[in-house]
């Protein structure tokens, strides 16, 4: 029997597992083999679902929101997978919008405790992401969207099967001790997620990323997909004063949805503007307009910004009981203050747009041919 609570199973995976933001390097691995030994001692249930896949630098845990959000209004029972989170654990797990339920959490680590290390030595990351796959499994979702964590090539996530389509968005200077020292050689990592005839969705980058990434895509025989493409349809869901950051997530989600429509997935023009419309509502995404925690702010449209009032066209969701159990806690055991969360993230905001503002570049953003 499992005696666990809940707060002690997050404790459990906090404290006991290697975790790149608290060891930094010490905790990265430079291969997927630990990522495939959890993988085999859960029974490959990635094998049994079928993957969207959005790497990038900024813009990818919320382009994975919006095409999320799309399906899900077109029918389909949608997994969730994006980090990090802002209060609860359980918000990198997500199946049609809700939080994956707390047992399920303590029943998962009380699993992998009694396994006495056939798991291997597994880090935070390549656990939670087993954690992900095991719920999405059990819920039967129709398809998992994932956000990987860092880089692709070598990231937790790329051990999935072929996916539906693969999405970069992107590419600024992030992790460079791990993905390399310029943006060519951090755009090779994060294409590693290309597998042989899956189609890939390139959102708007600097010429030396997309180059990097075409030369990936031509290697895999990747049929090529552009949001560029998508900016006509996508002004139409959005507010004059959008921000330039917002409109390319928009245009990168837009991209992919119609790849899925392509390839046979039931997705509706009106489920495609009922979710890109009221996306945060429906995957119940939190803190995204700020800064993603943990990535760079290489070029302004790298960096998400608070948006004015004005801008906001996607309404706050009002929280719903199971949301708010979702969003009770900080950490285990700790209460949340919203005001403290939300007050860090505009000093965050402020200061990149300072440092933004004082660096001697230019501030046009980059078109490719």
């Amino acid at each position: 029997m499992n005696d666990l609570t809940y707060v002690e199973a997050v404790n459990a995976l906090f404290t006991q597992l290697p975790m790149f933001q608290r060891q930094g390097p010490a905790a990265y691995k430079a291969d997927l083999s630990a990522s495939r030994l959890v993988c085999a001692a859960l029974g490959n249930p990635e094998n049994a679902l079928k993957f969207v896949h959005v790497a990038g630098t900024n813009g990818k845990g919320t382009v994975c929101h919006m095409v999320a959000a799309a399906l899900q209004q077109a029918g389909h029972r949608v997994g969730l997978f994006t980090s990090p989170h802002l209060v609860d654990f359980r918000e990198r797990i997500r199946v049609n919008g809700e939080c994956i339920p707390e047992q399920a959490v303590v029943d998962f680590v009380g699993r992998w405790q009694a396994s006495e290390g056939a798991w291997g030595t597994p880090s935070f990351f390549e656990l939670t992401f087993g954690m992900a796959l095991v719920h999405f499994a059990q819920s039967q979702c129709d398809v998992a969207v994932l956000e990987t964590g860092m880089g692709g090539r070598l990231d937790s996530t790329n051990v999935i099967p072929a996916p539906e389509v693969a999405v970069v968005t992107n590419i600024g200077l992030d992790h460079q001790q791990f993905l390399g020292p310029d943006i060519r050689s951090i755009a090779k990592e994060k294409g590693g997620i290309f597998k042989d005839g899956v189609p890939v969705v390139l959102g708007p980058m600097r010429p030396e990323a997309q180059s990097e990434l075409l030369a990936a895509a031509l290697r895999s025989s990747s049929e090529m997909h552009f949001a560029r493409d998508m900016e006509g349809e996508a002004s139409a869901h959005l507010h004059p004063e959008s921000s330039f950051v917002t409109r390319q997530n928009l245009s990168t989600a837009m991209a992919t949805l119609k790849v899925l429509q392509a390839r046979d997935w039931a997705i509706s023009k009106e489920a495609v503007q009922s979710g890109l419309s009221d996306y945060a509502a429906i995957t119940g995404q939190r803190g995204r307009s700020l800064p993603e925690a943990g990535h760079q702010a290489g070029t302004a449209q790298h960096t998400v910004l608070l948006p004015s009032s004005s801008e906001r066209t996607i309404p706050r969701p009002s929280r719903t009981p199971a949301e708010g159990e979702c969003h009770r806690r900080t950490a285990p055991g700790r209460p949340v203050s919203r005001s403290v969360t939300f007050l860090r993230g505009l000093v965050q905001a402020v200061f990149l747009r300072t440092t933004w503002a004082l660096l001697p570049i230019s501030r046009e953003p980059i078109v490719s041919p």
